[in-house]
């Protein structure tokens, strides 16, 4: 049977489609296996933009902190010394020990919203406690 289907088709070149169900096959495994790493690669990258903002927000208070000797008011001016803020990141200041602000420290938090859920996607810095906390 298979001898007069080769000789049918002799000189027709070609894939069979055992040959294509087996490369869909092997896509298909790929693509099983790198769409959960894109994921989290992906998560990771937001992360990372979530720290760079928080090193930004750094810069331009200090830099307010140049220009008005005090960090309080700073972050209602954060524009006035270069600061883009990034809809898909979100920076509070949160009151720790009674205000985030103080003529001589801050405290900021940044998140991405597409980063790492929980505490481990949340980035802190507290110039009392020397800086970034990542």
């Amino acid at each position: 049977m298979m001898e007069k289907m080769r000789n049918v088709f002799k000189g027709e070149k070609g894939f069979t489609l055992i040959e294509l169900l087996v490369v869909v096959a092997i896509i298909g495994i790929l693509v099983a296996i790198a769409i959960p790493q894109f994921s989290s690669y992906k998560q990771s990258a937001n992360d990372a933009g979530a720290k760079s903002m928080l090193a930004t927000v750094a810069t331009t208070m200090e830099a307010c902190y140049v220009a008005t000797n005090t960090y309080l008011g700073c972050d209602a001016t954060l524009a006035t010394y270069g600061y883009v803020a990034d809809p898909n990141i979100t920076v509070t200041f949160p009151a720790t020990g009674g205000s985030a602000l103080s003529t001589t420290a801050w405290s900021a938090e940044a998140r991405s919203l597409s980063g790492t859920p929980g505490a481990p996607g949340l980035f802190k810095w507290d110039t009392a406690l020397g800086g970034a906390q990542f």
